[in-house]
């Protein structure tokens, strides 16, 4: 949140969306990275399909608990419901 007195003193204020689908599969794609084998293109279309009208903050918090999941978790227990539990808290969390 902006400090109330700044916002007095800014000339126009605009709006700024949610990020497109293409905008969110972006900022995912470092998570290819961490594993090619997880995070294949069907996994990451379900990442930007579940991260609908998600803000950008919400899709960076995301990001950061998929890359302490994927320290924590044995390969085979990275599945989409974990993928889900994730989502939803930053969902929470951001109030999305």
């Amino acid at each position: 949140m902006m400090d109330e007195a700044f916002l007095r003193r800014m000339q126009s204020k605009c709006f700024v969306g949610r990020p497109s689908p293409q905008i969110r599969k972006k900022m995912l794609e470092p998570l290819l990275y961490l594993d090619v084998d997880v995070f294949n293109d069907k996994r990451m279309d379900f990442l930007v399909k579940i991260t609908t009208n998600f803000s950008g903050a919400a899709v960076g918090a995301l990001k950061s608990s998929i890359v302490v999941a994927i320290d924590s978790y044995k390969r085979s227990d990275v599945t989409d419901k974990l993928f889900l539990h994730l989502a939803d808290n930053a969902a929470r969390e951001f109030s999305c």
